[in-house]
């Protein structure tokens, strides 16, 4: 008479594949929830260019600060603290920088931008030729994975 069941080694077989499926699926999970964080850090700074343009209409220039001073989105009404967008992942404020012309006003432009985590370089940025920092501030930190946007050229749609 034959014992039915199964070898130590097709039970073997059978976990490691579960095991490689399992990390399969795990993988997959964590690269769709970074293209969805990024995915909403490009809405979160399409929303910021609406509130930067509607400033700008009002004002004639765009403000020095996204949300501290006397001259920034939220202390002029345009967007409250509660709506203004945060990096989904590092609840960090998204990188603004004010632009002038060379000598001239500060906030002829500016640059806008957040970084990604996946690996692709994302940028929808013209060259801001003639127009430097304000006030001698610095620019981006960042050096790749970005999505920069300056305006008034490369207002996204």
């Amino acid at each position: 008479m034959k014992k039915r069941g199964f070898t130590l080694v097709e039970i073997m077989i059978v976990v490691a594949i579960i095991i490689i499926l399992v990390s399969i699926a795990i993988a997959a999970g964590v690269s769709a929830k970074k293209v969805a964080r990024d995915n909403q850090r490009k809405t979160d700074i399409l929303l910021i260019q609406v509130k930067l343009e509607s400033y700008m209409a009002q004002y004639g220039v765009y403000p020095t600060s996204l949300d501290v001073g006397s001259d920034s989105l939220i202390s002029k009404g345009i967007i409250s603290t509660s709506v203004l967008p945060h990096d989904p992942s590092t609840k960090a404020d998204y990188k603004y920088v004010p632009l002038e012309f060379s000598g001239g006003t500060c906030g002829a432009s500016y640059h806008l931008g957040a970084e990604l985590e996946n690996d692709t370089k994302v940028t929808s940025a013209v060259p801001t030729t003639g127009l430097t920092t304000c006030a001698g501030g610095t620019d981006f930190p960042f050096t790749n994975k970005t999505y920069d946007v300056t305006s008034p050229d490369s207002f996204v749609h």
